[in-house]
């Protein structure tokens, strides 16, 4: 008889890029926040007009 390879997967260890973090949808900008980006661009003259 031949000897099959088993079918048992190997223990990976590989640890995922983002265990421990939290993960999902981020909270919105708040108003002083997009107005300090927006003050640090402006200051750069990477203004881009909307």
């Amino acid at each position: 008889m031949t000897v099959t390879p088993s079918t048992i997967p190997a223990v990976s260890k590989h640890v995922p890029w983002n265990k421990g973090k939290i993960v999902g949808a981020k909270p919105p900008l708040r108003p002083k926040h997009v107005w300090s980006i927006r003050t640090k661009l402006q200051i750069e003259g990477r203004t881009v007009s909307a």
